[in-house]
């Protein structure tokens, strides 16, 4: 891949339009070759597939009221699907859904039996499946069940738990 295939590629995952964009006014000047024409449109239409997936994956979700989450062992990093944040009562990208803003949301009975789940996971390498009670923002209790599954290194190191609530 040349070069500016792949800052294409990185520039694209970041942003919306991202460096398609940028690139297309240079590409239509001619100043780049065949290929790399072909390349970028081969991007862009990957691209558009990708978004395509995407918008059909949250539809999906919403329409069975689940979403998807993956917590990365390694950074603490928490990341959730639109779905996620439905369920929690709070608008995608909501800042505050963090590993411990998620704990809090769970009803004070049950934030230990997460934590402990989570924590069993991690170590055993085991799936698990539980019901819990979730607080939304409005103080509604609403009853879900989470499910996780343990994602491995190529070395069998537990690196991430990813799972579904629902």
């Amino acid at each position: 891949m040349s070069g500016l295939v792949a800052l294409a590629a990185a520039f694209s995952c970041g942003f919306a339009g991202g460096a398609l964009t940028l690139l297309a006014p240079t590409l239509r000047r001619g100043r780049a070759s065949q290929a790399l024409r072909r390349d970028l449109s081969r991007l862009q239409d990957a691209e558009a597939a990708a978004q395509a997936a995407n918008k059909l994956l949250n539809a999906a979700e919403e329409v069975a009221k689940v979403g998807s989450w993956r917590m990365d062992l390694r950074t603490g990093e928490l990341t959730c699907s639109d779905g996620v944040y439905r369920i929690h009562g709070s608008t995608p990208g909501d800042a505050s859904l963090t590993v411990q803003g998620a704990l809090a949301a769970y009803h004070s009975e049950d934030q230990r039996t997460v934590g402990e789940l989570l924590n069993a996971a991690a170590e055993s390498g085991a799936d698990f499946e539980h019901p819990l009670r979730l607080i939304g923002p409005d103080g509604q209790q609403r009853n879900v069940v989470v499910r996780g599954h343990c994602e491995r290194s190529a070395a069998g190191e537990v690196t991430a738990l990813f799972g579904v609530i629902m």
